[in-house]
């Protein structure tokens, strides 16, 4: 870990994973399936200066699906209208977030000449989940019922999608914002953060260098060089976006493990290199070496 996190920006983390897994499964198996259409992910639109996010859009010829996939795990259930955990404890109701997207994105899309009908529906895709005391009209699609669910949608969505619906898939996506406004993530920055190799077998930090690789002291897990170098990089990059990637940054963020000169050739075949001497960024694109 390069830092350490309170506990409620642990919980917040571990909240998020577990909704990027749910919505990973829904998609691998909307992907699998034979639907003729498209699908649309994590679309951050603006209606009348509101923010709408849609987790899952699914366009087909016939039909256009808003889906909100839930991995909850545990026995949930429905009292008074309220819902509760596993452990008895309150919680927001999650069908209120898909209540208020509906008709926001049902506006979107009429504004943009879509005449189809819009249906929505929260996935539950953990089959260790279940709600108990529920309504059956609720648009809920239970553990058990996913695969029943796809397998209607296939049987509707049979032909080639049109081309109107392609245009239509496009403009949503450029229209997308940058980030959304409620994103949240823990405060940090370069000094504050733990510097080194992280390894990908205990998530520690690799401690030697020999033989174009390196290894894990406390776990022995062993990965080459350029593929250490590359993944630390690329971490670097999601974690300061901003900022210039040159031979003496990487070469602190790896906490000096390997040498200057390994890295500036690992730089300079992978990367495009922009400026001379000192001055010398990397960023994407052909690097000379593959020019040559």
């Amino acid at each position: 870990m390069r830092s350490t996190l309170t506990n409620k920006e642990r919980q917040y983390c571990k909240t998020l994973e577990k909704g990027f897994e749910g919505e990973k499964k829904l998609s691998e198996l909307l992907i699998s399936s034979n639907i003729e259409g498209i699908l649309l992910h994590d679309l951050n639109l603006e209606h009348n200066n509101t923010h709408v996010q849609v987790d899952t859009l699914l366009i087909t010829n016939e039909r256009l699906y808003l889906l909100d996939a839930k991995n909850n795990e545990g026995d949930y259930y429905i009292k008074n209208r309220k819902w509760y955990s596993p452990d008895g404890e309150a919680i927001r109701n999650p069908l209120v977030q898909l209540e208020r997207t509906e008709p926001l994105v049902r506006a979107i899309l009429q504004n943009l000449g879509s005449t189809n009908p819009l249906q929505e529906n929260l996935v539950f895709v953990n089959p260790d989940f279940h709600l108990y005391n529920a309504p059956s009209d609720l648009p809920i699609i239970y553990p058990t019922q996913v695969n029943r669910f796809i397998h209607q949608i296939e049987k509707q969505a049979t032909t080639q999608i049109h081309s109107k619906w392609i245009k239509l898939a496009h403009v949503l996506i450029n229209r997308c914002l940058p980030k959304s406004p409620y994103a949240r993530s823990p405060k940090y920055d370069f000094e504050s953060l733990r510097k080194g190799i992280v390894c990908e077998g205990c998530r520690g930090f690799m401690s030697g260098y020999e033989n174009k690789t390196v290894v894990c002291g406390r776990c022995g897990y062993i990965k080459g060089v350029n593929t250490a170098v590359l993944r630390s990089v690329e971490e670097f990059r999601i974690l300061f976006p901003d900022w210039k990637i040159t031979t003496g940054i990487i070469y602190r963020w790896c906490n000096c493990l390997i040498t200057r000169k390994v890295i500036f050739r690992i730089l300079s075949s992978n990367f495009k290199s922009v400026g001379t001497g000192k001055r010398t960024y990397y960023e994407s694109g052909e690097s000379k070496k593959s020019k040559s």
